[in-house]
């Protein structure tokens, strides 16, 4: 996690270190920040130039003001910023406190970085962004594996919500439409050899036996983040097939959310035996190379847009995207947390191993033929 480190100093006493003693603090300070990058601690920062060759500028009487110099005048003015990589708040503190600027009477406040990804996702959706296959696949995010973004404008279409969990039957198809469906997801080569699960009244169940280790399903709604807006539709029908790394990974979750959910329980129920699972360690953890396609035609995963789009989607243990280029302009990668859209839903999902799921768009279905381009 990155923490802004805003170091401040005192002028006047900073004007008497002059000569070798001068030397002697940046040389230790320099050294330091060497330290920080050679241990992955360092993600940025620089120096500020003298507060007297600021310029403050504001909103004056409906124009643009400015004023020379700072905007607070104190004894203490900022010198520079450094950006850390820290497990936590405890962690940065401990890394500042060896810094040797402290020594020489620098101060440094310390805040965490905020993750504006999301708000800026909702941005360029508002902003019209995104074509209309990428707004598809991010309003179906919000169903398998979803895109905060996508709420707000799902939220602006107008369409249905839904508040609750609607009749077992019609959450269920018939079997063998369902079994076909799965394996629409995946190149023939993949899944014909896979192993098809089918819902029934009570969770999923072996259809087809497999050979190669993939698994292939229809996910309903309930497979998205908590609070998704499409978690309880009946009409969310999202052909997958899982690797054996993402199989291994992430089945346990999927089956245990829809056996509680099947049977009448809660939400809050679900999470619940998730978090009490986690405690007896019988989740194996997630692999690595847990992958999933999802390039059925007949998918129906959103009610926005087209409905549907062909992607592949990575399972990754992080919590934020800013590895993958997720969300940027043109980047055919969008990603979102596994459990929640909303830092603030579900409080209890914080203490849950982090999961990040990522789409990545592809430009045929699995059948090979052309889909709508990104």
């Amino acid at each position: 996690m990155k923490y802004v480190c805003l170091g401040y100093y005192n002028k006047g006493e900073r004007e008497g270190v002059t000569g070798p003693e001068q030397d002697a603090m940046y040389d230790a300070c320099f050294d330091y920040d060497d330290h920080l990058r050679a241990n992955g601690h360092w993600a940025g920062g620089e120096a500020l130039a003298p507060a007297e060759t600021a310029l403050t500028v504001y909103w004056k009487n409906g124009k643009v003001a400015t004023t020379d110099g700072p905007y607070a005048e104190t004894k203490e003015q900022i010198g520079g910023i450094l950006i850390l990589e820290a497990r936590d708040m405890n962690h940065a503190v401990q890394l500042m406190a060896q810094h040797p600027a402290i020594e020489y009477g620098s101060i440094f406040e310390i805040r965490p970085a905020a993750d504006m990804s999301e708000l800026v996702k909702a941005s360029e959706v508002r902003r019209g962004k995104n074509t209309s296959v990428r707004s598809t696949l991010l309003s179906a995010l919000l169903v398998i594996g979803a895109l905060g973004a996508s709420r707000s404008a799902a939220a602006q279409s107008g369409k249905q919500s839904y508040a609750s969990m609607a009749p077992v039957e019609q959450y269920l198809m018939d079997r063998d439409a369902e079994i076909a469906l799965a394996r629409s997801a995946a190149p023939n080569a993949i899944s014909r050899n896979a192993q098809v699960l089918v819902l029934a009244r009570h969770g999923y169940e072996t259809a087809v036996p497999g050979k190669n280790g993939w698994v292939c399903m229809v996910e309903r709604g309930w497979m998205g983040p908590f609070d998704s807006p499409e978690f309880w539709s009946p009409k969310v029908r999202g052909a997958v097939c899982l690797n054996p790394p993402a199989a291994r990974s992430m089945l346990p979750f999927a089956n245990l959310r829809t056996e509680l959910l099947m049977t009448g329980h809660s939400k809050a129920e679900v999470i619940a035996a998730i978090e009490a699972s986690l405690g007896k360690k019988k989740w194996p953890g997630l692999e690595r190379g847990a992958v999933a396609y999802m390039m059925s035609k007949s998918s129906y995963l959103t009610d926005n847009g087209d409905h549907n789009g062909p992607h592949l989607m990575f399972y990754e243990p992080v919590n934020n995207d800013s590895g993958w280029g997720a969300g940027v302009p043109d980047s055919p990668v969008v990603s979102v947390d596994y459990w929640r859209l909303s830092a603030q839903a579900y409080p209890q999902v914080s203490s849950f191993p982090p999961i990040r799921v990522f789409a990545v768009a592809v430009d045929t279905w699995s059948d090979g033929t052309p889909a709508p381009s990104m």
